[in-house]
């Protein structure tokens, strides 16, 4: 350290000592102006005081006459050694006057000093470490704001400026005072000595009050509107930040497009050799996946890293400070989905409960895996829009099981028609996954959430075909003719009848047959099973099956029961 250095240093620590102290000693006589008894008689605890201060007063002279005969030392011819020596002697001389100083003003005025507290917290912690990595993303937020924060500085410095200029006249007057009071007797040279530094102190507080009004001034009336301001503060993002950014996310998309391109080139050239190997088909697929799989989180972390690299290669730390922040608080977050992150994995590679080309249960509907990844394809090949793509967290507790030939993926088609419950007969005009629609007689629509829809006793007319039959009735009195006559007359008759309606490919079986004796009439079972193409004339069909029967009666002279009631009357009982 020069002597110049040194002796700059000194003048500043011992101007804010001696500001300190003479607070301290104005503080001290308004408590004597207040008290004029204990100014009489100086308590134990101030003779000690007073005793310790005169001690301190001893050391520092003691040490100022090192430092000043080493400097004395210094000017002469020595060797470089000797001088490299005693430099470093004053050094830590200076040190330790420096803290003798700061012991004196805290034992005069029992306050620790500005700068011993700095001293005590210049030891490295981890939060230090961690603020010299963010200390660039913290400059660059600072800046946003530069311009109010300084004016706002400004205006704490003078308060802060008024304040030292307030205590320290108070404290020269105090300071002048204390000169006549006979128990600071022996140290009232170093009060002279403090008078005068603190009236060039003084003198220094002036000239920066008046330094901090012309900066004032000056920013007032340099300073716009609020909208102005934050017009400024975004295009300066957008010039620097924003321009940054940009050119980082696109080459994010283009590293990232790039691998894209070689996707399927990479996967085929892996396929064909697995196929060179003779390995079988199951084989083939399952080793495919995981390379698809590795190639795409690769083809990510690559295109980060790029990106990345961009923004370090531009000098904004600023971006790469935030961007990796942001990553590690993600990574953090989701440390205790890292079990269920190990099931994704193995659901996406084909190795969990579900698997591709089986059939699954989801949201109550079946459904054929697709694909398996980050996002599973779902199909079911008999529902409009029937293709899902779900992320692969919702079949976790899914399970899946092969697909058989002969199963249906949903009991009706578009253009079926059903009959629901036994009781509404329609047609499906649509079914999504979301709800199924059902045209009634008549032209009205019937609406079924999809899930509900399978729930229900769903008959389908169309799909397989289906029958018709009813039962006719015939008089006791034919009881002789029906089996030989009236069985073959109307089965060649019905049977013409409806081959006339309906073309004979559409139709079967066609059977008529005595049914039973019933109680009032011969019942006559008709019985036609139907193709799904006639299954819009079901109803129709029944009727025209009723009106045939009617005509045919009415040709043959035939009786046709009704319901009734016999009662048998005895003539002998009395009335």
């Amino acid at each position: 350290m020069s002597g110049g250095k040194v002796y700059v240093a000194q003048y500043n620590v011992t101007m804010r000592i001696y500001i300190l102290l003479s607070a301290f000693l104005m503080n001290f006589g308004m408590a004597q102006n207040s008290d004029s008894k204990a100014k009489a008689e100086p308590s134990s605890f101030e003779q000690i005081k007073v005793e310790r201060l005169e001690r301190q007063r001893r050391e520092i002279i003691s040490l100022e006459d090192i430092i000043y005969n080493s400097k004395k030392d210094l000017a002469k011819k020595i060797s470089l050694s000797d001088r490299i020596k005693i430099e470093e002697k004053i050094e830590r001389v200076n040190l330790e006057l420096t803290s003798k100083k700061h012991l004196f003003v805290e034992t005069a005025s029992s306050f620790q000093t500005f700068e011993a507290k700095d001293e005590a917290g210049q030891k490295k912690d981890i939060w230090s470490e961690v603020e010299d990595i963010l200390r660039p993303t913290f400059t660059t937020i600072r800046r946003l704001g530069e311009k109010p924060r300084k004016i706002e500085a400004l205006k704490s410095r003078k308060e802060e400026l008024q304040d030292y200029l307030l205590n320290s006249n108070a404290a020269v007057t105090r300071l002048e005072e204390l000169l006549s009071d006979t128990k600071y007797k022996s140290v009232k040279r170093r009060v002279n000595r403090s008078i005068s530094f603190l009236k060039v102190y003084i003198k220094k507080i002036n000239f920066e009050l008046d330094d901090i009004n012309y900066q004032l001034v000056k920013n007032e009336k340099e300073s716009s509107g609020i909208f102005t301001e934050i017009s400024k503060l975004i295009f300066t993002f957008l010039r620097t930040k924003g321009k940054n950014l940009l050119l980082a996310f696109l080459s994010f998309l283009g590293m990232y497009f790039i691998f894209d391109l070689f996707r399927k080139k990479f996967i085929g050239f892996v396929a064909q050799n697995l196929d060179r190997d003779s390995l079988s088909k199951d084989t083939t697929h399952w080793g495919l996946r995981p390379i698809r799989i590795f190639y795409d989180v690769f083809a990510w972390l690559f295109a980060f890293s790029f990106m990345v690299l961009t923004l370090y290669s531009l000098n904004d730390w600023f971006l790469v400070t935030i961007l990796l922040l942001m990553i590690g608080a993600i990574i953090w977050s989701t440390k205790k989905y890292i079990p269920q992150f190990f099931e994704q994995i193995k659901l996406i590679l084909n190795l969990g409960a579900v698997r591709e080309n089986e059939r699954v249960v989801y949201d109550d509907l079946p459904w054929k895996v697709k694909t398996l990844g980050l996002y599973c394809r779902l199909e079911n090949p008999l529902l409009s829009g029937g293709t899902l793509r779900i992320h692969s967290k919702h079949l976790l507790n899914s399970h899946s099981r092969p697909v058989n030939a002969t199963e249906p993926w949903y009991p009706t088609k578009l253009g079926d028609w059903v009959i629901l419950n036994n009781d509404q007969y329609g047609r499906v005009a649509m079914q999504t996954p979301e709800q199924v629609s059902i045209k009634l007689i008549g032209g009205s629509m019937q609406y079924y959430k999809t899930c509900d829809f399978l729930k229900m006793d769903i008959i389908n007319l169309t799909q397989n075909g289906y029958a018709v039959e009813i039962d006719l009735g015939l008089d006791y009195s034919h009881q002789s003719q029906i089996e030989h006559e009236i069985l073959p007359q109307f089965r060649s008759f019905i049977k013409s009848y409806v081959y006339e309606k309906y073309s004979k490919n559409k139709i079967n079986d066609f059977v008529v047959e005595l049914a039973k004796a019933d109680t009032s009439s011969l019942n006559i079972r008709v019985f036609i099973r139907l193709k799904g193409e006639l299954a819009s004339e079901k109803l129709k069909i029944e009727r025209s099956l009723n009106r045939g029967f009617i005509e045919f009666c009415n040709t043959h002279s035939l009786i046709i029961p009704f319901n009734q009631l016999t009662v048998h009357y005895n003539g002998n009982e009395a009335h």
